[in-house]
């Protein structure tokens, strides 16, 4: 019989006396033993309703392990830590818990709390068995955006086996140079086995440093592209096709970071990878090699095959993987920055809003700190909102690693002069910019190309915004500005070219030439259109009006389409990207 309303049963049992609730738990817990038709949910609940806490603690565990299965991780997650707290286990039993906790912690997104887990369980294990869940705490630190703390485990683990992390760049560069020479003479071929008859410790060794060279990589790609290269040097060796083909995706994203010749050599990376998830017929192999891919177009400013590719990973991901939270999280929001470019900021701002609600809650400091950083404009400035966006973004620098020198630092003191910009505050923007170059001399830093160009770009807003405040500025600002313009023509990209256009336009601003900085506007207009930079390309048609025809109903319809994208302040907004050309915004 059961209770047509909640209200009704809650009556009912509040009625009851507590020795009455207790032994109608017993009564029920023998039906279902005598039927066998009990869920181990139920039996937990009416274990405990009965005081037989360690019957529970046992059901608690069945229940985790099906939750698990059914790709509910966040209810094992609270099933494994009721079987901890409700039994009485011998040592070996409470670990294998605490693992099986841990890593449905993992799976939930829940980083930080994994990778405690993971420490609690290493304590009492033998000793390469503690290796190996030290090296898993690293991994769940490391995508949680906790690097100090993944550092310090995961050196402690490599101590153990005679390895260190380099304590100095010079150190790094040294030993990536090394192995880069061992990986060229080499190759690539391997000899194909399959996972079973492998060894499982050297199998876990090179997930571990394929996991560091993602995770590491996010905040200091140096060290994290020696991880990645020892990486693929032992999945060639072992010959598992799946980790060769992983490890091949994230080698092309480095690749691509560093710029130059590794955009060519990226996709031929990825051309093998995708080659062999597809004679694998894997799922999670396609989520890889499409994420692999998106962050490449990424780097090179090809937004649209950068969408293209992280929609396509994301769909198969949500629809056929599990255990892919990093992954996926990591895929969403290559997509909503590849979106911002393209000038879909409703949606973009959708995607980012969720992605940070969740990594706040989750503690995944990595995603936050690259969002409000790395975002073509901070999302709050789409709103107009500088105090919330320099709010968010020092809320970013405050989780920063010690010392402020990494990838995440970067992004953020980007951010930071962004803003700055945006409000016009030229000792802010200076000083910002300043930063975020002084790390360009780290080779922590100054080997990603991306970086590179976003402070060029910065550099020049720097002295274009101090010359539209101050006409003595304008002859010092020339030189530096042609210089900016000349150096992101030398990436040989098609963004970087298009942000040297406008500057160009500038340039012929600050000479007094309005028909030349008109012309330049249209050139810069139609290169933002050819690769989908629509805000840009809006941008500087709004300039191009404002210069050849002020007056005219188009130069409203430019600023139009402007806030129809999203943008609350659009004059304010062209402002920030042209302070030569436009310098009075309106409310």
């Amino acid at each position: 019989m059961e209770p047509y309303h909640d209200r009704i049963r809650e009556a009912v049992v509040q009625a009851l006396s507590p020795s009455s609730r207790k032994a109608l738990h017993a009564r029920i817990l023998a039906v279902i033993g005598w039927a066998g038709r009990g869920t181990a949910e139920e039996l937990v609940f009416h274990s405990l309703g009965a005081g037989r806490t360690d019957d529970a603690a046992r059901h608690a565990q069945v229940a985790g392990a099906e939750a698990l299965q059914v790709m509910a991780f966040a209810k094992a997650a609270r099933f494994f830590e009721q079987a901890l707290e409700l039994g009485h286990w011998d040592a070996e039993p409470q670990r294998e818990l605490q693992e099986d906790l841990a890593r449905a912690l993992g799976f939930a997104g829940r980083s930080r709390d994994a990778a405690a887990r993971y420490l609690e369980a290493a304590e009492e294990a033998p000793a390469d068995h503690r290796r190996r869940l030290r090296l898993c705490a690293a991994e769940q630190f490391l995508w949680g955006g906790y690097v100090d703390r993944a550092k310090e485990v995961l050196g402690e683990a490599l101590r153990e086996v005679g390895m260190r992390i380099p304590r100095t760049g010079l150190g790094a560069v040294a030993r990536f140079l090394a192995l880069r020479i061992l990986l060229r003479f080499r190759g690539l071929g391997f000899t194909e086995r399959a996972a079973e008859v492998l060894p499982p410790r050297e199998i876990a060794t090179v997930d571990v440093f394929l996991s560091a060279g993602t995770g590491i990589g996010m905040a200091d790609p140096l060290v994290g592209s020696l991880f990645q290269v020892r990486a693929l040097l032992g999945a060639l060796r072992l010959g598992e096709p799946f980790r060769v083909a992983r490890c091949l995706c994230v080698e092309a994203t480095y690749r691509a970071a560093f710029g130059g010749t590794g955009y060519r050599r990226a996709e031929d990376l990825l051309a093998r990878a995708g080659g062999i998830f597809e004679r694998l017929n894997s799922d999670p192999g396609r989520v890889l090699h499409s994420l692999g891919t998106g962050m490449s177009m990424f780097q090179q400013g090809r937004w649209r095959e950068c969408l293209d590719a992280t929609t396509r990973g994301r769909e198969i991901g949500i629809s056929r993987c599990t255990g892919m939270t990093f992954e996926l999280n990591t895929t969403e929001f290559f997509r909503c920055h590849a979106m911002a470019w393209l000038g879909r900021l409703a949606e973009a701002r959708r995607g980012f809003d969720a992605l940070v609600a969740d990594a706040r809650e989750r503690g995944d400091r990595h995603t936050v700190a690259h969002i409000v950083g790395a975002a073509m404009i901070p999302p709050p400035l789409l709103d107009d909102d500088v105090e919330r966006a320099r709010a968010d973004l020092e809320e970013a620098r405050a989780s920063l690693p010690r010392g402020e020198r990494d990838l995440l630092a970067a992004y953020t003191f980007r951010g930071l002069a962004i803003a700055s910009l945006y409000a016009g505050d030229v000792p802010r923007a200076a000083r910002w910019s300043e930063r975020l170059s002084a790390l360009l001399r780290s080779p922590v830093v100054g080997g990603v190309k991306i970086i590179r160009i976003y402070a060029a770009d910065i550099r020049a807003g720097v002295a274009l915004l101090r010359a539209s405040k101050d006409v003595h500025a304008v002859p010092g600002a020339r030189r530096p500005v042609r210089r900016e313009a000349r150096y992101l023509r030398s990436f040989g990209l098609a963004w970087p070219d298009t942000i040297a256009a406008f500057l160009d336009a500038q340039l012929a601003a600050l000479d007094g030439d309005p028909v030349a900085s008109a012309e330049a506007c249209r050139i810069a207009e139609t290169r933002c259109e050819a690769i989908g930079m629509k805000i840009h390309a809006l941008a500087a048609r709004c300039c191009r009006l404002s210069l050849s025809a002020p007056q005219s109903d188009e130069v409203a319809a430019a600023y139009g389409a402007l806030r129809a994208c999203g943008v609350a302040a659009p004059q304010r907004l062209v402002a920030m990207l042209a302070p030569a050309i436009v310098t009075e915004p309106t409310p």
